[in-house]
């Protein structure tokens, strides 16, 4: 191809040469993308919560939530699942009769669509797209053979949003870190609580 024909052909080419370039591009991002790292949550370094009782259970009772936009069931750290494994390591039976029972009323996350701007102003700006909000609503509840019961209710909320500019990998990423940020929370009011109602039962 001589020079002098390269002006007339170059509008002609230029898309084409467009794409090459982005799906080079996309492929280097790509390759330069850490794998990603979705561990579950450790609490061996807390102090276990101990109870003067004969028992530790919990009870899921949030499966049945059937509220719009819920995604919880497709991340890979459920606040479900990350709070049943805060109870396995933090609540700790010492004794010999009555019985702690934890039970999660709500586990949620739920995801709503934000307005956004459309037409020319909008290709120009990054705009949030969605709201996440992560809700946990726990009850405690101990008992004693003699009759005597005990009961408190935790609930943790988080929130964030994301831009349309997300990609499937920082979606990921973004749930797996409000849910850890859900638990952290629930960890510190959850501790405050039972130090404050459980006395007598510690």
């Amino acid at each position: 191809m001589t020079p002098s024909l390269l002006p007339a052909l170059l509008p002609a080419l230029l898309p084409a040469l467009l794409a090459i370039g982005l799906l080079g591009s996309s492929d280097a991002l790509a390759r330069d993308d850490p794998p990603p790292q979705f561990p579950p949550l450790h609490f061996a370094a807390a102090v276990p919560l101990l109870f003067d009782l004969g028992s530790v259970a919990v009870e899921d009772r949030s499966a049945g939530d059937v509220t719009a936009g819920r995604i919880d069931q497709t991340m890979d750290l459920p606040p479900a699942a990350a709070v049943a494994d805060w109870a396995a390591a933090r609540l700790v039976a010492a004794g010999r009769t009555g019985s702690m029972t934890m039970i999660i009323r709500e586990a949620s996350v739920v995801e709503a669509a934000l307005p956004v701007d459309g037409g020319l102003a909008g290709v120009f700006k990054d705009e949030e797209k969605s709201q996440l909000v992560a809700r946990l609503v726990v009850d405690f509840v101990a008992e004693r053979p003699d009759g005597s019961r005990a009961q408190a209710t935790v609930t943790a909320v988080r929130q964030q949003t994301l831009l349309e500019s997300t990609r499937p990998i920082d979606r990921r990423q973004a749930l797996y870190d409000l849910s850890r940020d859900l638990i952290a929370s629930f960890d510190a009011q959850a501790t405050a609580t039972i130090d404050q109602v459980f006395g007598a039962y510690r």
